[in-house]
């Protein structure tokens, strides 16, 4: 049987972002009001926020840029009910699930077929994950699931983009598939990876499916270049956002809801997300 070794560092594919500490100074100055702030914040997520949104319908860059304002306003407006970057983060993967447009014309790439199919959750996680780079952390508070949870999900999704039948897969193929998820994810430490590739010899259909993953991984990145806005196009959209806040006033919560948002971010108000629970 093989066995498993965790790692709690180990990550080849590098964190969310490697100044987090100024995505949270940027919140911190746009809570207070200040447009220029929260207009290079919402950069930084700019290209997530599209990528979902193609997915989640949008292929047009005109629908996008309008789904993407309308989103941001309104995360300006109640930002000051995000204490915390991971409230941010929340606030906004609610939002993209929550926008979804009927598809109008039968997709021509296989990759975005696949991608369409997939649970409003799920196309954030894989943007997220694959697309962006975020951590498990950040994925666990933005999702409000556990890293087990993500895992296994990320799991389900790379079976449905290569057409696998998890459940149909004889017991020892689902032990490995599993190793094979985590490894992946950088979840194994290096004896335990070895030891994976050792077991993966004589495990030719999990060999071929990491194969596959491999190159469907780089399909989806090429993709994703169809998913992003050019850099022109985000330095005006940005311009024209930052004009648009000045006459968007914040919606201020309580003391006592102030109070209790230094705890959770549970207490956005129904008209923040059209009824949805946080």
């Amino acid at each position: 049987m093989l066995k498993l070794g965790w790692t709690s560092h180990r990550n080849p594919r590098g964190s969310h972002d490697p100044h987090r500490r100024h995505r949270r100074s940027l919140l911190r100055r746009a809570r207070g009001g200040d447009d220029a702030a929260f207009g290079e914040l919402a950069g930084l997520y700019l290209d997530l926020t599209c990528e979902v949104l193609y997915l989640n319908g949008f292929t047009s860059q005109t629908d996008r840029l309008r789904y993407a304002e309308m989103i941001l306003l309104r995360l300006w407006k109640f930002l000051p009910y995000t204490r915390r970057l991971s409230d941010f983060e929340r606030f906004l993967a609610l939002h993209l699930q929550q926008h979804r447009a009927p598809l109008r014309n039968r997709l021509a790439d296989d990759n975005h077929r696949l991608l369409a199919k997939l649970h409003p959750a799920q196309k954030f996680l894989i943007v997220a994950r694959e697309f962006d780079n975020w951590t498990h952390r950040a994925l666990r508070f933005a999702l409000h699931a556990s890293c087990a949870d993500i895992r296994e999900s990320l799991l389900k999704v790379r079976c449905h983009l290569l057409r696998v039948n998890f459940e149909l897969l004889p017991t020892h193929e689902k032990r490995l598939l599993r190793a094979l998820n985590l490894d992946l994810e950088g979840a194994l430490s290096s004896r335990a990876s070895r030891r994976l590739q050792k077991s993966l010899a004589a495990a030719e259909p999990i060999r071929r499916f990491k194969a596959d993953w491999l190159t469907r991984r780089c399909e989806l990145i090429e993709l994703r270049q169809d998913m992003r806005l050019p850099a022109d196009l985000q330095l005006s959209f940005l311009h024209q956002l930052r004009s648009r806040l000045r006459h968007q006033p914040m919606v201020r919560p309580g003391w006592i809801t102030s109070l209790v948002t230094h705890l959770t971010f549970a207490r956005l108000p129904q008209q923040a997300l059209g009824g949805q629970r946080v």
